[in-house]
């Protein structure tokens, strides 16, 4: 049957801690006046797009308490779609390398995620859609977070190529390596 309350609780709760701790730690970091100008706004962007995942969490949350949880494709997902811009343009704000371009390596990573990741959303929309009862809005909510989570893969690649790491390397690499992972397991 049905799991024990507390582990449905810790379910519906348990992102919330982690999301709120993220939004402060990068608010806290988007402060530093030694960091470039581009990457303190690149983390506050960043930062107001954890912030939208709490606000979604504490809703998911609340329903849970008051006996009407939200099903996994609900209006509630018009609230986690906003995290996607605030990414990207966290993603995109961080300063460029002056590194060369090369557009045969950026054309190549883009077709691939495209293909890779693109079936993925096609077998969702499709296939996997076609023996699950969705509403039209439903439908829409699929596919429109399913573009943005690839979008957010593609400017993720873009920030790992090109974003100078300041001040850490090691820093830079875990926050998006972190996005990364959650970004694929939300569009898997």
């Amino acid at each position: 049957g049905d799991p024990p309350y507390w582990v449905r609780a810790y379910r519906n709760f348990g992102f919330l801690p982690l999301q709120l701790g993220t939004v402060v730690a990068l608010a806290i970091a988007s402060r530093r006046l030694d960091l470039p100008e581009g990457t303190r706004a690149a983390l506050r962007a960043i930062a107001m797009g954890f912030g939208v995942l709490t606000v979604g969490a504490v809703i998911w949350f609340a329903m849970f308490l008051v006996g009407r949880p939200l099903k996994y494709i609900s209006w509630a997902d018009l609230i986690y779609f906003q995290y996607y811009p605030f990414i990207i343009y966290g993603l995109t704000r961080l300063p460029r390398t002056t590194w060369t371009i090369d557009r045969v390596r950026d054309a190549l990573g883009l077709i691939v995620l495209l293909v890779a990741f693109g079936s993925l959303i096609i077998f969702a929309a499709t296939v996997n859609a076609a023996n699950v009862e969705f509403s039209t809005l439903q439908r829409v909510l699929v596919i429109a977070t399913s573009a943005a989570q690839l979008a957010t893969l593609i400017a993720i690649n873009w920030g790992v190529e090109r974003a100078r790491r300041i001040p850490s390397r090691l820093a830079v690499t875990l926050l998006l390596g972190c996005i990364t992972v959650s970004t694929i397991s939300d569009l898997v």
